[in-house]
């Protein structure tokens, strides 16, 4: 079935993320097609960056992270019923994130989500503690 997941606002179909409050933040991503293996996708988490996605191809998720991960307790596996890469970062501090990727590489635009949160934010109608 499709990479399903609970969130609040539409997404681009490029990726889905959620925060997970203290827990984390989880990046889903949706692929094409069942046959894919752990070797045909790339995950590279860095303590202020990610880059994720299937081998060979442009980046679905790329840029500087909105805070500080916790390398060695982020993971990602591949969901193969759900054709869907699951990645979920570990947050160093426990605060909410309104964005996954603070600064998008020049290829990524902000994803609908982080633009309506960062919009209510800007409204006032979101504290971030």
């Amino acid at each position: 079935g499709p990479c399903k997941m609970e969130v609040k606002w539409s997404m681009s179909n490029a990726y889905k993320w959620e925060d997970a409050g203290e827990d984390g933040v989880t990046i889903r991503i949706p692929f094409a097609g069942a046959s894919l293996t752990g070797r045909d996708v790339s995950v590279e988490i860095k303590a202020k960056s990610i880059k994720a996605g299937l081998k060979g191809q442009p980046p679905v998720v790329q840029g500087t992270l909105y805070d500080r991960v916790s390398v060695a307790d982020s993971v990602w596996q591949l969901e193969r019923k759900e054709s869907c890469i699951v990645i979920n970062l570990e947050k160093e501090m426990p605060k909410p994130w309104p964005m996954v990727v603070a600064a998008p590489d020049a290829q990524g635009a902000m994803d609908p989500q982080s633009r309506y949160l960062l919009g209510v934010i800007n409204e006032g109608g979101l504290f971030l503690e």
